[in-house]
């Protein structure tokens, strides 16, 4: 059960009907922000905008009239557990519904027993800060060492 101040309830009980319903907005300037309000509010634009972080809750939260800091939001949020989880971007690179021939696993059927009889490759692509880079590794499959390619200017 939430505390409420005595003077909210006895203002709810002397507001005539045709009086038009109080907002949080206006809860919070009549007594001043409390907790609960704060909480209630946040609350409610966490569950209407689940991706809004901290700093966008506050935002709206001051937009309705609450005067309220973006520390005490993210504690509270993070008190209540509704800080929003960021979605990571998921880059497919690998296209399998193409129309060219697809080759059998011929490493499957093989006994690898020496060096030099089977070599394994892959590339993939590293985000720096301003560019992507390419980075291509040869590896031999009986030793496990990296081989950089003859045709590589170091």
């Amino acid at each position: 059960m939430i505390d409420i101040d005595e003077q909210i309830l006895s203002a709810l009980r002397t507001r005539s009907p045709q009086d038009r319903p109080m907002t949080i907005g206006d809860f919070a300037r009549q007594f001043g922000a409390s907790r609960p309000v704060i909480v209630s509010a946040v609350r409610r634009l966490v569950d209407e905008r689940p991706t809004y972080g901290y700093r966008r809750i506050t935002a709206q939260v001051q937009r309705e009239g609450i005067t309220v800091n973006h520390k005490r939001v993210l504690r509270l949020m993070r008190e209540d557990n509704l800080l929003c989880l960021r979605k990571r971007r998921f880059i497919v690179t690998t296209d399998s519904a193409h129309g060219l021939p697809v080759y059998p696993n011929l490493v499957s059927t093989l006994s690898v027993t020496g060096i030099n009889q089977l070599w394994l490759s892959d590339i993939t692509y590293v985000r720096l800060q301003s560019e992507f880079i390419y980075l291509a590794v040869i590896l031999d499959g009986f030793s496990q060492i990296v081989s950089i390619p003859d045709w590589y200017d170091w």
